[in-house]
């Protein structure tokens, strides 16, 4: 039986987060929004949020069904619910972060098309989450503490050792390409040169702890 869950939608964001990991879009639709849930013995087990773009467009803002409870056509069932109760909508979006094959099937079969891809998406994103830090450490830094501080950038740690990461593929891709070095040669040299880094640095590390240093 699908029903609206009219109280206490917020109490769903941390559950509608499994589909949906960023929180604050997720409790600003659920306010903005409409929730729907499958429910079975009296416990949600299904769930569909919806938003009213305009009075053509309905968009499809998230769909979560319960691990246990995948495989049975619940989210099907909700998708179609939505779509009977707004007939008179000409447009229905959804949006996904999950762009596997799948998934667009999944969607593909309830008759929706693909329509765009937003390139880049998360990487100017994890741009903007090192920007942000930064910026705010150095408006903080020289006009409350008078001095910089480590900590307000401590965030940015992530997003770098994902383009850190992401650069390493791309390098062992070129490298292996355009300068036929197999990668395994790469990954060796790189290993090496941590390794090399690592013991220069603690080394300095303890001989400034007897008072001198080695580099």
């Amino acid at each position: 039986m699908i029903q609206e869950i009219l109280e206490n939608k917020q109490d769903y964001a941390s559950l509608l987060c499994e589909s949906d990991p960023n929180i604050n879009l997720v409790e600003n639709y659920l306010r903005d929004g409409r929730l729907f849930a499958y429910f079975e013995n009296n416990e949600p087990i299904s769930f569909i949020v919806v938003k009213e773009t305009n009075d053509t467009t309905l968009e499809i803002k998230n769909v979560l069904t319960l691990e246990k409870y995948r495989g049975r056509g619940l989210a099907k069932a909700l998708i179609q619910y939505v779509e009977n109760l707004y007939k008179n909508k000409t447009t229905y979006l959804i949006g996904t972060a999950n762009s596997s094959i799948t998934n667009m099937l999944i969607y593909t079969k309830l008759g929706y098309t693909y329509s765009h891809k937003i390139e880049n998406y998360f990487i100017i994103c994890l741009i903007l989450c090192v920007l942000i830090p930064i910026i705010l450490s150095i408006k903080y830094s020289y006009s409350i503490d008078y001095q910089p501080q480590g900590r307000y950038i401590m965030s940015i740690l992530i997003p770098i050792a994902l383009f850190m990461s992401i650069g390493y593929e791309y390098f062992s891709e070129f490298i292996e390409n355009k300068i036929q070095i197999k990668s395994r040669y790469i990954e060796l040299s790189m290993i090496g040169i941590y390794i090399l880094l690592f013991v220069i640095c603690y080394s300095n590390y303890i001989a400034v702890c007897f008072g001198s240093t080695i580099i």
